[in-house]
């Protein structure tokens, strides 16, 4: 692929090859060039060849010397750790397991300065809500029921995935890494959902990520899933599609051809207090100076998390006016307290309302948006027409 990057518009392609230019092969090669027209030193005049002699130790000496590197910058991090999750699923989205469990947690690592795959780690995850694999989940997944029967609990498995960094010399050593996903849904969805519903902490350092499928898009200007952007960075895919060590092996791989293309990759997204860079977000240092409680812009009951309190996504803040949302009959008019219109959501975390809908802020996400308390159970509220028909369009979740 970066052998015919120059001159096309092919989008993988935008990507800047490794190697030098022309016209820096030119003199590593001691071709002919200005210079070479010009009189030798100690000879004859303009127009005078030079001495076989002279001419021979002149080539010898350009053959010699190296042709210019190409500058590689510095990345911010000095590893990578690419990971994939899969997940307990079924091909009929209306019997989905609900809540979907992790079913393998899966990472390797990358080198940013020798741009190389290190090693990698792998745990299946045994599921207890719904233990039973579906057919459909063994097909895609290649995961069997007696890998998960024989697998460990979740909190055992971000144990081990600890231990693992540890030995590998990523926490505690001084080296700088940063999570690397194919889009948001494994840490933004899939761990920050099951962690919160089953009461485990998330490690600090899973907390901020880089997707490389949004970067990946911004550089090669081309869309599609893992396997697609694969193919188009030239390369070919190694092992099975949805294993997570093999998933996450291939983003690594892909990384790196990011990487060659001189792209430097920074965070993209973040949980609770912080945001992307590290730094603390305007609503956490103003709830700070009030003498209040850190605001991370949602409970962890509500909103998105699929929580069945009526905690919702964070209160509206102080001293501001909450909207009426009732109409002079007293019918809910579909909008929040904050004055967006609702969203419908449902009920993710094991219990009696696991599966119900409910409408909450529509400014609500997994990240921290700062959204008000709305919370209203569906089968208990009359809703808008054109609500109905908007959530309707876009999905049962509101998606």
């Amino acid at each position: 692929m970066e052998d015919s990057a120059a001159g096309q518009d092919q989008p993988q392609q935008q990507l800047p090859p490794a190697g030098g230019s022309g016209a820096e092969e030119q003199a590593a090669a001691g071709g002919s060039g200005a210079e070479e027209e010009q009189a030798p030193a100690g000879g004859g005049g303009a127009g005078e060849e030079p001495a076989p002699a002279e001419a021979a130790l002149a080539a010898a000496a350009a053959a010699a010397e190296p042709a210019p590197k190409k500058r590689r910058l510095k990345q911010l991090f000095d590893y990578l750790l690419v990971l994939d999750i899969e997940s307990t699923c079924d091909r009929d989205k209306s019997k989905q397991p609900s809540p979907q469990e992790i079913i393998e947690l899966s990472c390797v690592v990358v080198d940013t300065a020798a741009l190389q795959v290190g090693a990698g780690f792998q745990r299946y995850v045994r599921p207890d809500q719904h233990p039973q694999l579906t057919d459909f989940c063994t097909e895609l997944t290649g995961i069997t029921q007696g890998q998960v029967d024989a697998g460990v609990p979740l909190r055992a498995a971000l144990a081990d995935l600890d231990g693992w960094l540890r030995q590998q010399g990523l926490l505690g050593k001084g080296k700088t890494f940063a999570p690397a996903t194919w889009r948001d849904w494994d840490l933004k969805v899939m761990l920050a959902g099951e962690t919160r519903w089953r009461g485990i902490t998330q490690p600090k350092y899973l907390s901020r990520w880089v997707d490389l499928s949004a970067v990946w898009f911004k550089h090669s200007k081309q869309r599609g899933n893992l396997a697609a952007s694969v193919a188009a960075a030239g390369l070919t895919w190694e092992g099975r599609a949805h294993s997570a060590l093999d998933d996450a092996r291939n983003t690594a791989r892909l990384a790196i051809k990011i990487l060659q293309g001189g792209v430097i990759l920074g965070l993209t997204g973040s949980f609770g207090n912080l945001d992307a860079s590290g730094r603390f977000r305007q609503g956490t240092l103003l709830g700070m100076a009030r003498g209040g409680k850190a605001d991370g812009g949602g409970g962890a009951s509500g909103g998105g998390g699929g929580g069945g309190g009526r905690g919702g996504g964070g209160a509206t803040a102080a001293g501001l006016r909450k909207k009426q949302i009732t109409d002079a009959a007293g019918a809910w008019t579909g909008i929040c307290f904050c004055g967006a219109k609702a969203k419908k959501r449902t009920v993710k975390r094991p219990g009696p309302n696991n599966g119900r809908d409910f409408w909450s802020c529509s400014k609500f996400t997994m990240t921290g948006g700062a959204g008000c308390d709305l919370f209203k159970f569906a089968d208990e509220v009359r809703a808008p027409a054109d609500l109905l028909k908007e959530s309707a369009k876009s999905g049962r979740w509101g998606r």
